[in-house]
């Protein structure tokens, strides 16, 4: 029994809506593979960049939220200016479609950016479209080239059928329909959009995921470090081989460390000598770095290199001469390549004397009376107040 053009319209439409079902649950897992994947590795490269390159402070807020955590240093209309540039370059190059928009929408969010830029071009923009009938049925051509272009033209003699208005034969129409349904029912509409690909991506994404988790899981203490420095943004340091600490030693030879809230006093024209202890791994060269107080603490500081201290295993000293105004110093040396704690320096103008007065008390035994002397000698008897 043959059925009717429409029913056979009809069926044709049901199965070209499960394969648009099919094409975006492919999508769907697509994308998220996609994200997947990107999620992996941009959290990644932040641990191993902050790992090994020690990110400061800035850079970690930068890469946290981009632009949209306005930077300290910046005044507001320098931030807005910026934001408002980067936000029109994401628009601009992600309407074309260039590789730079995921540049773009990093300026504007850091990492959370990316992410979300990715998340709209894959997942959103893809799966917020419908591909209409007429669309699927072209591909479904295209992959089975023996319906001869019957498959649209029953899409298209649909209308026609009920509301006749270009005059071809109804009969040829029906005809047409009846072959392209039973023509369509040996072929798999599903072989249009293969789904190997997807799952290939998603197994790829997995892999990313799970060996990213399992760094995490084998590293908890540095992973905690990493998290509280990136996502926190808390001011706690890496575990070092090597350790800087700025020493003094009291009276009996004892080394303390240096509270760096103290600073050290030299007076007009003297010299400075600081010593500093290598604890953990001895480095070869250990520099000292000063800028002075004009220069302020972002200009730039000259480096200097300490000297070994003989028989004094991991102790440098370094000594400043002739000191005529105060400054500020660091030390860096082995893995410990920070510049905190930061020590100042404070110059002071030594007490200048001009005179001498005082009024002398000799010994009874002597049988003198008091007397007041001005600028004179203090040579005195023992005894003498």
């Amino acid at each position: 029994m043959t059925s009717s053009p429409v029913a056979s319209v009809g069926s044709l439409r049901d199965r070209l809506a499960r394969l648009r079902a099919r094409m975006r649950r492919i999508t769907l897992v697509k994308g998220t593979a996609r994200i997947l994947v990107a999620a992996a590795a941009l959290l990644a490269c932040s641990f191993v960049a902050d790992r090994f390159l020690d990110l400061p402070l800035a850079v970690r807020r930068f890469v946290r939220a981009g632009l949209v955590d306005r930077p300290s240093d910046f005044t507001f209309v320098a931030w807005a200016g910026m934001l408002v540039v980067a936000a029109l370059g994401l628009i601009a190059t992600a309407r074309r479609g260039l590789a730079a928009a995921s540049g773009f929408a990093f300026l504007v969010g850091g990492v959370p950016g990316v992410l979300l830029f990715l998340g709209w071009r894959a997942l959103v923009r893809p799966l917020s479209g419908k591909p209409s009938d007429e669309r699927l049925a072209a591909d479904v051509e295209r992959r089975h080239k023996a319906l001869n272009d019957r498959l649209l033209a029953s899409l298209d003699f649909e209308g026609q059928l009920a509301h006749p208005t270009r005059g071809e034969s109804t009969t040829f129409m029906a005809r047409t329909i009846e072959e392209a349904d039973q023509e369509a029912r040996s072929i798999e509409f599903s072989s249009v959009a293969t789904a190997r690909g997807a799952w290939a991506r998603l197994g790829l994404a997995t892999l990313a995921v799970g060996a990213f988790a399992s760094a995490v899981y084998a590293v908890p203490e540095l992973s905690s470090l990493w998290w509280r420095r990136s996502a926190l943004l808390e001011d706690v340091a890496w575990p070092r081989a090597t350790t800087l600490v700025v020493v003094v030693r009291d009276a009996t030879g004892v080394e303390h460390a240096r509270d760096p809230a103290n600073p050290f006093v030299v007076s007009l024209g003297q010299a400075l000598t600081v010593t500093v202890r290598a604890q953990g791994t001895i480095p070869s060269d250990v520099e000292i770095l000063d800028r002075t107080e004009r220069d302020g603490p972002s200009g730039r500081a000259l480096s200097h290199r300490m000297r070994a201290v003989s028989a004094q295993t991991g102790l440098f000293e370094y000594e400043f001469r002739d000191v005529r105004g105060g400054f500020s110093f660091f030390v860096r040396g082995g893995d410990d390549r920070d510049d905190a704690p930061v020590h100042r320096v404070i110059v002071r103008v030594p007490p200048h004397v001009v005179g001498l007065r005082a009024q002398l008390e000799f010994p009874a035994y002597l049988g003198l009376p008091p007397r007041h002397v001005d600028n004179g000698s203090f040579s005195v008897p023992e005894g003498t107040r």
